[in-house]
């Protein structure tokens, strides 16, 4: 899948979530995805197959369009997702995204 493709995947994924609201989702919602990479019940294996990107490592970017949010889950207590800018409003590809992508490509392979 080419950068393009999961970008125009992505983009706005989470308002397809079911029995999900965003309840902070910046007004520019349908430009950002949120990929699910943590719960209460995961365990670390479970963790280790989805070869995201680890917490540390997004928070050092110290951005703000790429980072960890909680949001409550009525059947496992929490989840962690990495919310992400995909696009720009012009339709460009967002560095972040950009990074993002590169990193889960470098880890699947």
């Amino acid at each position: 899948m080419t950068i393009e493709e999961a970008a125009d995947q992505l983009a706005g994924n989470w308002r397809k979530f079911e029995s999900f609201a965003w309840s902070e989702a910046p007004e520019d919602g349908h430009l950002w995805a949120l990929i699910p990479c943590n719960h209460r019940d995961m365990t670390w294996q479970d963790r280790q197959r989805l070869r995201l990107p680890g917490e540390r490592e997004i928070v050092r970017r110290g951005s703000e369009t790429l980072f960890i949010m909680r949001a409550r889950h009525w059947a496992v207590g929490w989840m962690d997702h990495i919310a992400v800018k995909v696009k720009n409003a012009d339709g460009s590809i967002t560095p972040d995204f950009q990074w993002l992508y590169k990193r889960i490509k470098e880890d699947s392979e």
